[in-house]
C-alpha cells in the first residue's frame, strides 16, 4: 500500500519493507531509475534534472539501501527484482522505461523477460553480468570484494570496489559527496555484511 501520494515521496510497503520512492520529477512517459548494489536513489541527483525535460523521472531507494528498509529476510534478486515490478505498478502509468545500472540493470534486464506488460525499454549501463562469460581478474576481485565485506571491513572494500572494479586508480576522489555518503553510510555491505557478501557470489554464480 501507499502511504502518500506524488507529487511527494512516498514509501511503499512490500514483503516486509517500506521503500522509499522519490517524487516524480518532469512531465512524458515514465523513466524509473534502479540505482546499484553500493548506492541509492542518490546516485541519480545529476540527471533526474536534464531527464526530466523529456519524462517523467522516478528515481527510488532499493530494498536495504538508503532511506528503504530491508524486512527481515536477506533480499535474494528476485525479491529486488519482484520489489521493482511493485514501484512500477504503484505508479499507475502502465508500462515504464528503465534505465539502471550495475546491479540494478541486471534486476532490469532480468524483469523486461518476465514482465514486458510492464516495460517500455531498459537501458542497461553496465550489468556485471560476468556469469555470462567468465573473467577470472573481476571473479578474483569481487570474490575478494565478499571476502572483505564478510570480515567486516566494508569501508576498505568499498574504496576497492570503486577503484579497481568501477572508476580506475583514484576514482574514489572523483566520487560526488552525496553518492561517496551512500556508498559508505546506509547500504547493506554496512548494515548486512554477511547478506552482502551473499548477493556477490549470487552474481559470480550461473544459477542466479
Amino acid at each position: 500500500m501507499i502511504h502518500a501520494s506524488a507529487p511527494a515521496p512516498v514509501r511503499l510497503t512490500i514483503g516486509g519493507a517500506d521503500l522509499h520512492i522519490d517524487a516524480p520529477q518532469g512531465d512524458g512517459p515514465p523513466l524509473v531509475l534502479v540505482h546499484g548494489a553500493w548506492t541509492g536513489a542518490a546516485t541519480w541527483a545529476l540527471l533526474t534534472g536534464p531527464l526530466a525535460a523529456d519524462f517523467s523521472v522516478v528515481a527510488y531507494d532499493r530494498r536495504g539501501h538508503s532511506r528503504s528498509t530491508r524486512g527481515a529476510e536477506a533480499p535474494t534478486r528476485r525479491r529486488h527484482e519482484d520489489d521493482l515490478a511493485a514501484v512500477i505498478a504503484s505508479l499507475g502509468a502502465g508500462p515504464v522505461h528503465l534505465a539502471a545500472s550495475s546491479y540494478g540493470a541486471l534486476l532490469a534486464l532480468e524483469l523486461a523477460g518476465r514482465r514486458p506488460d510492464l516495460i517500455r525499454g531498459v537501458v542497461a549501463h553496465e550489468p556485471p553480468a560476468i556469469a555470462l562469460r567468465s573473467v577470472p581478474e573481476m571473479e578474483a576481485l569481487f570474490a575478494g570484494v565478499g571476502e572483505q565485506i564478510a570480515a567486516g571491513d566494508a569501508p576498505a572494500a568499498t574504496r576497492r570496489f570503486f577503484e579497481d572494479a568501477v572508476l580506475g586508480p583514484g576514482g574514489w576522489a572523483l566520487v560526488p559527496e552525496p553518492v561517496q555518503a551512500a556508498a559508505t553510510g546506509h547500504t547493506p555491505h554496512h548494515t548486512h555484511p554477511e547478506a552482502f557478501a551473499a548477493v556477490i557470489r549470487e552474481v559470480l554464480s550461473s544459477d542466479a
